[in-house]
């Protein structure tokens, strides 16, 4: 496994692979993962909430981005290998990880497992035709995105929002770094200018707390989804005062 850290670190995948699908999924999961990681960042506080926007995705959910371009163009870019790699079937899950900047303790994991239906590749690898790395970091997530999976992703969306506003305030003191981690063999990492192996890195809560946010299941072939949140008992303690 391997990671892409907010300040270069951790979890990833690589993005080749046959597809079975329709080439437009993979640009869903991108675009998907790419919102639930804005709203995590938002919603735990890693960033002043002024450097967030209001914007509809997937056809009408307001979610959370991130204004500035570099942070905005980083999650797009790790949004896109995560696409690739769950859409080849190299990786079983993604993940937004939260840990002590002090420590590096984790202290929140919020995971989107991925399998495909009826056992067979899930949908078409993301390339730079489908899903430019560079272009669409500041786009509308969710345009042109098949209505079954739309609406499922306004599911997910909504769900980890709420998953967010209801878990308890960190401690007072405590600072937090995050990265993303792509669960997937070696063999599949990215380039390591991107991407960093992580074996043997904590890469979860000890004894973690896991809630169920939201499944998805498509009608006809295609990735199952489904997210979970896990949290350190010490990191989900409302501060005194």
């Amino acid at each position: 496994m391997a990671t892409m850290g907010a300040a270069g670190a951790a979890g990833g995948s690589g993005s080749g692979g046959a597809g079975g699908a329709h080439a437009p999924e993979a640009v869903a999961v991108g675009e998907l993962f790419e919102v639930l990681v804005h709203q995590v960042l938002y919603s735990r506080g890693v960033y002043a909430r002024a450097a967030f926007s209001r914007a509809a995705a997937f056809g009408g959910v307001a979610a959370w981005r991130a204004r500035p371009p570099a942070l905005a163009a980083y999650v797009h870019a790790a949004a896109a290998d995560v696409a690739a790699a769950a859409c080849s079937g190299a990786a079983a899950a993604a993940a937004v990880l939260l840990a002590d900047a002090r420590t590096g303790e984790p202290l929140e994991r919020y995971v989107l497992r991925f399998a495909p239906a009826g056992g067979t590749n899930a949908c078409t690898p993301t390339t730079d035709a489908n899903l430019n790395r560079d272009a669409g970091a500041g786009s509308a997530a969710g345009a042109g995105v098949d209505a079954d999976f739309a609406e499922a992703a306004r599911g997910f969306i909504a769900r980890l929002q709420h998953a967010c506003a209801a878990m308890p305030r960190r401690a007072r003191g405590v600072e937090v770094c995050w990265e993303v981690a792509l669960y997937a063999p070696a063999a599949h990492v990215p380039p390591a200018h991107v991407w960093a192996a992580a074996d043997g890195v904590p890469l979860a809560p000890a004894a973690p707390r896991v809630r169920a946010v939201r499944s998805y299941a498509p009608a006809m072939g295609g990735l199952c989804l489904q997210l979970h949140v896990e949290t350190a008992g010490e990191a989900t303690r409302a501060a005194d005062g």
